[in-house]
């Protein structure tokens, strides 16, 4: 009786054991697929709702942000060479300016003293008619 009653224990217990082994499958996978999802989440990055690997999105802002500080230094490299255009230029306009007043000033100097020579002249010619 006893080995019966054992045997008929056992069968009893079998679609039990048969449930709880399905049900332990099932948790084990969902506790993978939480443990893929973590490991995905971790190496991932959502920008703009596109996924991107971590790596590659570190790589691309890299990128971008040593691109920006290129442009950066072009423009101000020619906004440099753009200065010092200007600052000859206005070198250049100064010393100009400053050799055109000086042409002024002595063409004025030139213009009084033939001014003069012409009255001293018109003045002989003046005494000599008196004469």
């Amino acid at each position: 009786w006893k080995s019966l009653k054992s045997a008929r224990l056992l069968l009893e217990t079998i679609p039990y054991l048969h449930t709880q082994l399905k049900n332990s499958l099932v948790e084990i996978k969902q506790k993978e697929m939480t443990i893929e999802e973590i490991t995905y989440a971790g190496t991932h990055i959502n920008v703009l709702g596109i996924d991107f690997h971590k790596a590659v999105f570190v790589s691309f802002a890299l990128l971008v942000i040593v691109g920006l500080l290129v442009v950066l230094g072009v423009i101000t490299g020619r906004l440099k060479l753009i200065y010092y255009a200007m600052k000859d230029k206005m070198e250049t306009v100064n010393i100009l300016s400053q050799e055109f007043e000086t042409y002024k000033r002595k063409a004025l100097e030139k213009q009084m003293k033939l001014s003069r020579e012409l009255q001293d002249e018109r003045n002989r010619i003046l005494e000599l008619r008196r004469a």
